[in-house]
């Protein structure tokens, strides 16, 4: 193994420094045998030291291909930061200009990195979701939905400028909403439905649209039992049956 990749798995920053600054072999972009950097292996063991003194120690272009670099499955070190858990690595990669729309082989992005920074949520309950079922063409408000994420929803859904997002439909057709009734995120649901009355746009148009599969996300809450959701959107269906 090239001795610069030993340090992000032992967490010894010092040592990638010396290394980085002095020695030859020590070069950032070396890669073990799945394609990982020295950072994809700082992310993957939560070793936001070591990312912080390799990202420190160059500049300029190097930095950003050592930052978009993917690994054999087309992820970057930030897509495994992610993916781990290690919102401190997760962090030093953005602040060091990591690009939030970087996307794997999946067309993944890492889950709009700057919002999640910015609540208190688990980025693996995220990924646990998008690695079994990618939710291509998804908003990070569908992404919150499918989690019950209500401080995400509330970032997402704080200026009348989001309101389109109410509106658009993932791969599988569906809007946000669908998925918070799908799966049963009560929370998510209630700042939707808020959201749409405090800027005025008329809550059936939300609860009784029909997506790509002919289902309303009233029928979603009936069919997965999401009985808190259904509750909600019931008032805001006016008697009328979904179109």
């Amino acid at each position: 193994m090239v001795i610069i990749l030993c340090s992000p798995q032992s967490g010894h920053a010092e040592v990638a420094e010396v290394l980085l600054s002095s020695s030859p072999a020590a070069d950032a972009s070396c890669r073990d045998g799945k394609g990982s950097t020295a950072l994809h292996l700082a992310a993957i063991n939560g070793r936001a030291e070591v990312a912080e003194a390799i990202l420190g120690r160059i500049e300029g272009a190097p930095k950003k291909l050592l930052l978009e670099a993917p690994d054999r499955q087309g992820r970057t070190a930030a897509h495994m930061a992610a993916q781990e858990d290690h919102g401190g690595v997760l962090r030093a990669l953005v602040e060091a200009g990591a690009e939030a729309g970087a996307k794997d082989e999946r067309g993944m992005v890492f889950l709009l990195i700057s919002l999640l920074l910015n609540v208190k949520k688990s980025l693996h309950a995220y990924f646990f979701i998008i690695s079994r079922s990618p939710l291509l063409g998804s908003t990070p408000l569908h992404y919150a939905a499918t989690t019950d994420a209500s401080d995400a929803a509330a970032v997402l859904l704080s200026s009348p400028s989001s309101l389109p997002l109410l509106q658009i439909m993932d791969g599988d057709g569906d809007t946000p909403l669908h998925s918070a009734a799908a799966f049963g995120s009560a929370g998510v649901a209630r700042r939707i439905l808020d959201f749409a009355l405090e800027w005025g746009m008329p809550a059936p148009d939300l609860v009784l649209a029909r997506g790509k599969g002919g289902r309303a996300p009233l029928h979603l809450a009936a069919e997965w039992d999401s009985v808190e959701v259904l509750g909600l959107m019931l008032p805001h269906a006016g008697g009328r049956e979904p179109r």
